[in-house]
């Protein structure tokens, strides 16, 4: 038997399974000799196995389907998730632990799965197989049940988010994306490229997801449904706004409210997650007090719909507009409260992939009151979630935080790593919308290093970047810092 490694020794666990390892008697299992290139032989010997050993809708052909929405090992608390919530894994939610161990310890036996690295029964962490048997029963499962494939890839990904991995949670978008597109499922490829979208932008493939959106506009384009492409075209904007590009985003940002308009003329102005996004570009071009009182006046009456919805996500959106928009106009005891509501309703709303984000917002609340310690609390809790979920654009916020407030601590050292952190991070992603803030932590750091000089010219960067780019809304924190340091 010619070819892959991996035939040769299922082939022979096989043999040994049902002819007590006699290899003369290979001849009587059909059709494992036909020629076929590397890896066919370990396919056909899988084959064998589903039509002549299990039965149809036995739990080791329910089991290992799973195996092929990963391309790593399947951890024991996924597993279990999926064993629960996936349509296709029917088969095996009333089984027990035991009866699970005893079902992976025969697909050891056999060679489809790998040996437990415990070595210890019900100690075990994962369940990993050889690629090859995870390319079978994936592709196989895809090409025959492409519904009950499609459910369990959401249960997957809603699985990932809901314990946190986001970094692991971009493949299976990425995969209902690729699928929806392929069999010309035009709505649901915008709405899943929008759900990747915001993925990536959260763990900081900004430069991937601007591509991305791009498409989404793109399938979105090809269905008749106008609140689909306001969606579509608000993520592009978001995206945009992330990169720095501050006019592309206000365009895409105007096109996306013509489409709300024509969706419903009730309700002309963006609103939910969409006109949050377009308030937090509006809150960094404003120029005047005028223009935060537009952007509290348009937060507050996308949460009155919001509320009556009961849309716990954009209630949350809509409450942190509202504490920025009153900070910005000096209202700070309401700020106070908007901001606590935001962060419950954060919590509440059980998004934690936008948690950092909001404890960030109030973190620097919070220093700017004077309120460190509860400041501190904050931007400890953003960062550990955003370093634990690899959300590295908050990680970027943070970063930036974290340096003013070990500035104010006289800690020097540790301000300088935090400021490097956040630099690399920054130029890592293309995050163009920080690199004002960038250069700012940048001079206060070099002006308390006793670089006063550099530390001007490091502002001065600054300030063309805001002309440049239309970045108004933070000539505010500019002129706290050029106050401290002599600008």
């Amino acid at each position: 038997m010619a070819g892959h490694g991996l035939g040769l020794v299922l082939l022979g666990n096989l043999l040994a399974q049902r002819y007590g390892g006699d290899i003369a008697k290979n001849d009587q299992i059909d059709d494992l000799f036909i020629a076929g290139g590397a890896g066919e032989h370990a396919k056909q010997v899988m084959q064998h196995y589903e039509d002549k050993l299990w039965q149809k809708d036995g739990k080791e052909t329910v089991f290992l389907p799973l195996l092929g929405l990963f391309d790593r090992p399947m951890d024991v608390e996924l597993f279990k998730q999926l064993q629960e919530k996936a349509e296709v894994a029917h088969g095996l939610q009333n089984m027990a632990d035991p009866e699970i161990n005893q079902m992976v310890g025969n697909l050891e036996h056999i060679g489809l799965i790998l040996h437990d690295k415990t070595g210890v029964v019900g100690e075990r962490t994962e369940y990993d197989a050889h690629p090859l048997v995870r390319e079978y029963f994936g592709q196989k499962f895809e090409k025959e049940e492409p519904k009950l494939f499609r459910q369990a890839h959401r249960v997957f990904f809603f699985c990932l988010m809901s314990l946190g991995r986001m970094t692991e949670a971009v493949r299976p978008r990425r995969g209902q994306m690729q699928i929806s597109e392929k069999l010309e499922d035009w709505l649901n490829a915008a709405n899943a490229a929008t759900n990747l979208v915001d993925l990536l932008l959260a763990t900081g493939s900004l430069l991937d997801a601007e591509k991305r959106a791009k498409q989404g506009i793109e399938w979105a384009g090809k269905t008749a449904d106008k609140y689909r492409q306001l969606v579509n075209h608000s993520q592009l904007a978001t995206t945009l706004h992330r990169l720095g590009k501050m006019e592309a985003s206000q365009e895409f940002f105007q096109k996306a409210e013509g489409l709300q308009g024509e969706d419903d003329p009730q309700k002309p102005q963006l609103y939910a997650l969409q006109g949050a996004r377009y308030c937090a570009l509006m809150l960094e071009q404003a120029q005047s007090k005028a223009d935060y009182g537009v952007v509290l006046q348009r937060a507050q009456d996308a949460q009155k719909i919001a509320l009556k919805r009961n849309h716990l996500l954009a209630i949350a959106f809509d409450e942190l507009t509202i504490a920025r928009s009153q900070t910005l106009l000096g209202e700070t005891r309401a700020a106070q409260i908007a901001f606590d509501a935001a962060v419950d309703g954060i919590r509440k709303a059980g998004k934690i992939e936008f948690l950092p984000d909001f404890l960030n917002h109030r973190a620097n609340f919070r220093r700017q009151q004077g309120e460190q310690e509860k400041g501190q609390h904050d931007l400890d809790a953003a960062l550990e979630t955003a370093v634990r979920c690899g959300l590295l654009l908050y990680e970027a916020d943070g970063r930036l935080l974290q340096c003013h407030y070990l500035l104010d601590e006289g800690k020097l050292k540790e301000a300088g790593v935090a400021l490097e952190r956040a630099e690399k991070l920054i130029e890592q992603m293309s995050y163009g919308q920080k690199i004002v803030e960038m250069y700012i932590a940048r001079a206060r750091f070099e002006y308390h290093n006793g670089n006063g000089e550099l530390a001007k010219k490091t502002l001065q960067l600054s300030k063309e970047r805001i002309t440049e780019i239309g970045q108004f809304g933070l000539r505010g924190e500019l002129e706290r810092v050029g106050e401290e340091i002599g600008f």
